[in-house]
């Protein structure tokens, strides 16, 4: 069995616009999983770094994910 860990692609500032971005995702057969959406939307202002939506994806997937997130203007770089 082949190892296909989760990792993290992008940090979002709210759940909409990262919810916009995993819709894109899985349109192009991605699948993704964000994480820390309810605290996002009680502490919207906070550190990023605690309060930024997570965007996870696999592995395998990553190069292409971060390929499309920067082609759609979801990654600050």
């Amino acid at each position: 069995m082949t190892k296909n860990p989760l990792v993290l692609a992008c940090v979002f500032d709210n759940p909409m616009q990262a919810s916009i971005a995993a819709g894109m995702l899985e349109s192009e057969g991605i699948i993704s999983m964000l994480t820390n959406t309810e605290f996002s939307s009680i502490y919207p202002l906070g550190n990023p770094a605690i309060s930024g939506v997570r965007m996870m994806v696999y592995e395998s997937d990553l190069p292409r994910a971060l390929d499309l997130l920067r082609a759609h203007g979801d990654l600050n770089e």
